[in-house]
């Protein structure tokens, strides 16, 4: 397998690694990423995934690279991959098996993300394994139900059941994944134009979609999976905006920066009883420059623990009490780094950070002091 050093360093100079897919947004030092089972993707910006078994987290081990040129995003369902080759949204299967692209055919639509055109002439590439790696078991038989699987919360890609769906800073998209119906594998139902905000990412939770946006969280109703309906909007300053929901609560960062100088550095709750008309909670918690944020549910305390990746001041975490009122309380803190992204386990004790330089590992066991227990390095290449 060979990494791209002087492509990932120029991408790192242009300031693409950022939420959604803004030319102009601050600059990231990180691949999005999505966690299906034991198996943790990454992505390597305008490289491609790699892919890694956490079964044992101490120790996570690399097991495939699969180029995509232009990529910053995508999400998983069983074998199928849907990421973003430049403007273009593509879909295919792959044989984790056996680090190989089995789909007799790649799925592609164009201009999904209009501001992710290359800038210079560019032909089409279909996704390709780089390598192939030793055989190991796969992590669930084709015929069981697939494992619990959750993406990030600066992600603007995402899915419930057999539908897709994808945000461009202007329009909210509806792709048919299923494969019931015969349709294509990425079949467009539908596309909503957004007549304000500059959104940037999504978040689904049952029949809803939540969307950050430059201006505010947008709700919109997903009861018909095919046709989303505008419910709502909670407004705030411009500001970077990633949002996580828990029941009748939802959690969004606002973040000041290069295109967000108005923006206020906080952590606000929102209860969403009625979704038409959301109530902001005050007062919100002051933070230093907040990012990503995930929520790890405990089934057997049933407690709720919020953690948000709070810039260069490391990870903060936050006891919450719901359901009556969300009483959120400050529980911990890691050490000072750049944490920009954060995926909770939804089964295990561990959460994947996205910072600088690294993917880290952290044991969640212990609300008020997280442990770190593995990095994963950028540059790390499987064996």
């Amino acid at each position: 397998m060979k990494l791209h050093p002087l492509s990932f360093l120029l991408a790192l100079m242009l300031g693409l690694f950022q939420p959604g897919f803004s030319q102009n947004a601050d600059s990231y030092d990180y691949g999005k990423m999505f966690l299906e089972g034991d198996r943790l993707f990454v992505v390597m910006p305008n490289e491609g995934l790699r892919y890694f078994d956490i079964s044992d987290p101490k120790n996570p081990i690399e097991k495939g690279f699969i180029q995509i040129n232009g990529m910053l995003d995508l999400v998983v369902k069983g074998q199928f991959i849907f990421a973003n080759e430049y403007d273009r949204l593509i879909a295919f299967k792959v044989d984790f098996d056996e680090g190989e692209i089995i789909s007799t055919k790649t799925e592609s639509i164009p201009g999904v993300f209009p501001n992710r055109r290359p800038q210079e002439a560019f032909s089409f590439v279909p996704p390709r394994c780089l390598d192939s790696y030793e055989s190991y078991q796969i992590m669930r038989d084709l015929g069981s139900p697939p494992p619990p699987a959750v993406g990030s919360s600066t992600s603007v890609l995402t899915y419930r059941g057999d539908y897709l769906y994808a945000v461009n800073h202007a329009e909210l998209y509806t792709f048919y994944i299923g494969l019931k119906e015969k349709k294509p594998l990425l079949y467009r139902e539908d596309v909503k134009y957004m007549e304000r905000g500059n959104v940037e990412t999504i978040w689904a939770d049952k029949d809803h979609l939540y969307l950050g946006a430059d201006d505010g969280m947008y709700i919109y109703d997903i009861t018909m999976r095919n046709e989303p309906t505008y419910f709502s909007v909670t407004t705030h300053n411009k500001s970077c905006d990633p949002v996580v929901v828990l029941g009748d609560f939802a959690f969004f960062t606002t973040r000041d920066g290069t295109r967000c100088s108005r923006g206020v550095n906080e952590l606000t709750i929102v209860n969403i009883t009625n979704r038409s008309e959301p109530v902001r909670l005050f007062p919100a918690i002051p933070l230093v420059n907040p990012h990503g944020l995930s929520i790890k549910r405990d089934r057997k305390t049933k407690k709720r623990l919020l953690i948000v990746c709070d810039g260069r001041a490391g990870l903060k975490t936050f006891k919450v009490i719901t359901p009556e009122f969300p009483y959120v309380k400050e529980a911990g803190h890691t050490e000072a780094f750049m944490a920009y992204d954060v995926i909770q386990h939804p089964e295990k004790d561990i959460a994947i950070v996205a910072s600088m330089g690294h993917w880290r590992i952290y044991d969640t066991s212990n609300p008020k002091a997280l442990t770190e227990i593995a990095r994963i390095p950028f540059e790390q290449k499987a064996k």
